[in-house]
């Protein structure tokens, strides 16, 4: 029996780390597809339902503000605190005096996150409040005050508060707030066997209550705005080489609040709630990661880009692009295509000759012979060959095709007369002078 036990909890836990793996790669994939602006616009979507990410630099002080030596809460911001503003809203709520007064000494119960994490009897007990009236008053802060979430008892009745803002509360959904950790799991066949819905149901509610606040005052700095900020710089140093950095302005740094998952871990008692505030840790430690390889690959690449196109980088001159595609790239870096793809995608680069897409850098050999020559090259030597010709008997295709050969660039007779073509120059009859 022990042996079968053991057995199975080893195969879940490889199936969960399974999971966890691929929901990293998932991340890492998608951010690195992103464009500057929608990386902003990721990072503010994860950062308002993950109170665990933290985006740097940090304040100092306590995000919201535990209990102080003093029992008083820390501030948040200099001239104001997160008492203050609680205080300031009850002060315009329409209660009677001996509500209002327990409505203002209840802001100092409350826990980092903004919950009144004490039962009710250890609250009536220090506070000297009566039952009813404590659970009358704190369900009218609930409705009344903001961030909504605030003033919750526990994390199910904290969505609770934020579904029935939203106008979002249905007795299905709130049957699953009972069991967060399948929301965690994202157990979609355990939850349409909990509240008899169907697949699309279920993952619907999974949707919606993973993009709720577990924290709501738990506040951070707002997400830094990237905008079109190019990715990369390449510019030539002291020394006659490149230097390739990572622009800080389109890479935010995101750190993961350890510290505060520890406090909230303290005083969690919920093992369902526990399991949901690991979920959102493990989520923010995957975001960070995926953001460290993206940057990784991207300065990677980079690094290639200056290497391969080094003359254009110095000249800005598009005759001095070197042959170079994203399989070149890939094979060099010992990288998937797509992944490289997926890099330079969105990617903008500093040169000194201005910032340019990173496809611009990007140029096909003009045959599996001339791997070094690209097409704009071998339209320019072509270009200077029938310019420089003799007029009274110029060259046919086949002996163009002879001579550009002889300068390197082996093309067949019928991609010169097409490169002819493009470049504007007739045939060798309309070319001929008497």
């Amino acid at each position: 029996m022990v042996v079968s036990v053991d057995t199975r909890l080893s195969i879940i836990q490889r199936k969960e780390q399974t999971l966890a793996m691929s929901m990293g790669m998932r991340m890492s994939l998608a951010l690195l597809g992103m464009s500057s602006e929608d990386l902003e616009e990721a990072l503010k979507v994860e950062k308002t339902r993950n109170p665990f990410l933290k985006v740097c630099p940090y304040p100092t002080m306590m995000p919201f503000g535990s209990l102080s030596s003093e029992g008083g809460l820390d501030s948040l911001e200099a001239g104001r605190s997160v008492a203050e503003d609680l205080l300031q809203q009850i002060g315009l709520l329409k209660l009677p005096t001996e509500q209002r007064e327990l409505a203002n000494r209840l802001v100092y119960c409350l826990d980092e996150r903004g919950f009144i994490s004490d039962t009710v009897d250890e609250v009536c007990g220090y506070l000297g409040a009566n039952p009813e009236m404590l659970r009358a008053t704190v369900a009218k802060l609930q409705m009344s005050v903001e961030p909504a979430g605030v003033f919750a008892w526990s994390l199910s009745d904290c969505f609770r508060i934020q579904l029935l803002a939203l106008n979002r509360l249905d007795p299905i959904i709130l049957q699953l707030l009972d069991r967060l950790d399948l929301v965690a799991r994202q157990d979609v066949e355990a939850i349409c066997e909990l509240c008899g819905a169907d697949i699309e149901d279920a993952v619907d509610m999974i949707t919606e209550i993973r993009a709720l606040n577990p924290s709501p005052l738990v506040r951070n700095l707002a997400p830094p705005v990237i905008g079109q900020e190019p990715e990369l710089s390449i510019l030539p140093d002291d020394q006659g080489g490149m230097t390739v950095a990572l622009n800080p302005a389109a890479f935010p740094s995101i750190l993961v609040d350890d510290g505060l998952f520890d406090r909230v871990r303290a005083v969690e008692i919920d093992a369902r709630a526990l399991r949901y505030y690991r979920d959102c840790h493990k989520g923010a430690a995957a975001f960070v990661v995926a953001l460290q390889k993206r940057a990784n690959t991207i300065l990677r690449i980079g690094q290639q880009i200056a290497e391969f196109q080094r003359r254009y980088l110095v000249s800005g001159h598009t005759l001095d692009l070197s042959p170079m595609t994203t399989s070149v790239l890939a094979k060099a870096l010992g990288l998937n295509k797509s992944t490289v793809s997926r890099a330079l995608k969105n990617c903008r680069i500093m040169t000194r000759h201005g910032v340019r897409r990173s496809d611009e850098f990007l140029v096909r050999s003009i045959s599996k012979i001339s791997v070094e020559k690209s097409q704009g090259q071998a339209l320019h030597r072509l270009s200077v060959i029938i310019r420089s010709e003799d007029k009274r008997n110029p060259y046919t295709d086949l002996e163009l095709a002879s001579v550009m050969q002889k300068a390197g660039f082996d093309l067949s007779r019928r991609t010169i007369a097409k490169y002819r073509d493009l470049i504007g120059a007739p045939g060798k009859a309309k070319r001929r002078v008497s």
